[in-house]
């Protein structure tokens, strides 16, 4: 017994889907029958993260000579399965009705986890790129066939944002021209907030600039597999064809919403997982006419969490959101000022560390939390 026609559905507790690392995944799978009711073999339910990317394979050839080539492989890297449902003790098979088609369910989500993240809109189609995966899929196996339905979830471990101090960068190009660039709340940022700064540049030869061009940098990368991408791209208004003397301009970026966080995920040495990370960066390119004079400055962005409450209906409420602070006046002498951020990542001991981005530098300094 049992129609084809019969459904099998998902439903979470939260929209959008978005989960914290440790929380718990909250939901109920739902069975809409056809028939009155028909015979079933089990009811389960799992939930799978992993990663997409590229690796290293090594090949014998027909002629006996080693070689190695890159594919695709698809790395699991956490994985829980619950039966929901199952026949009692010596039976096979268990009656399934429509007065009794609902099942609830609660599985906690991984502490230390990469975010997912992927470039194709489709979660479930085959891909070259780098990409992360949360899949929720329940399954319904019956005499001769089976009922299948899966959902992507959006998983974000935590990513705190212990300060926020200044960052300034000065850099002088082969034509005397001097760049300064200030950010008063320096480089570490949530999804969706604007960065504030000032931009100024002093040209004493008079020389012609013809733009600054800003832009966000996201990078991607699982295994052996990298993406980069430009997700915000601009050019410095009111900077342009101009050949002053001086000019002091304030800008805002702003970012886009659901950024994955900056992270790194290095599992040991003996696991099959590949590190997966997560990387930002700020880049402010000036055109200059001639030949290798332009000016590029590229510094590490850090991308954190926000703290968010969840609402008994589901919606997602951003806690904080502050109004941009006010922009103080431009120092045209270089600061060594340091934004540190705790970011997770999975080592040997699953222990937290701290990078500390030097504002100088793209150097990143690890140091274990005591």
């Amino acid at each position: 017994m049992g129609s084809s026609s019969s459904s099998l559905t998902i439903e979470l507790d939260r929209n959008p889907p978005l989960y914290y690392g440790g929380e718990l995944l909250k939901g109920a799978v739902r069975l809409q029958p056809d028939d009155v009711q028909f015979n079933a073999k089990e009811l389960s339910l799992k939930v799978e993260g992993k990663t997409v990317g590229n690796d290293l394979v090594q090949h014998t050839a027909l002629i006996g000579v080693d070689y190695t080539n890159i594919e695709v492989k698809e790395c699991i890297f956490f994985k829980k399965h619950i039966i929901l449902a199952k026949p009692t003790p010596g039976e096979d098979k268990f009656l399934v009705s429509k007065n009794q088609n609902t099942w609830t369910f609660e599985i906690e989500l991984p502490t230390y986890a990469p975010p997912t993240f992927s470039l194709l809109q489709n979660l479930y189609q085959y891909q070259h790129q780098p990409a992360v995966h949360f899949i929720v899929e329940t399954n319904l196996k019956k005499s001769f066939s089976s009922l299948t339905n899966k959902k992507a979830i959006l998983f974000r471990p935590s990513v705190f944002i212990k300060t926020r101090t200044p960052a300034s960068w000065s850099i002088i190009n082969r034509q005397m021209i001097q760049l300064n660039i200030h950010i008063p709340q320096g480089i570490a940022y949530v999804s969706g907030e604007i960065i504030n700064g000032i931009i100024e540049f002093n040209n004493p030869r008079h020389i012609r600039i013809k733009r600054i061009e800003c832009k966000v940098l996201q990078t991607l990368i699982v295994g052996y597999g990298s993406y980069r991408s430009s997700i915000v791209k601009f050019n410095v208004p009111k900077i342009s064809d101009t050949n002053e003397e001086s000019r002091k301009e304030i800008f805002q970026i702003q970012l886009p919403q659901d950024l994955p966080p900056s992270y790194n995920y290095s599992p040991n040495e003996q696991s099959q997982h590949k590190a997966t990370i997560v990387e930002y960066s700020l880049s402010f390119m000036v055109r200059v006419i001639g030949i290798l004079s332009d000016i590029e400055v590229v510094k590490p962005l850090l991308i954190g969490t926000n703290p968010c409450k969840h609402e008994e209906n589901g919606t997602i409420i951003l806690k904080d959101k502050r109004p941009p602070k006010q922009l103080p006046p431009i120092s045209t002498q270089q600061s060594i000022d340091k934004t540190t951020a705790t970011i997770p990542l999975i080592t040997k001991e699953h222990s937290s560390q701290t990078r500390e981005y030097n504002n100088y530098g793209t150097n990143i300094i690890l140091k274990n939390e005591t």
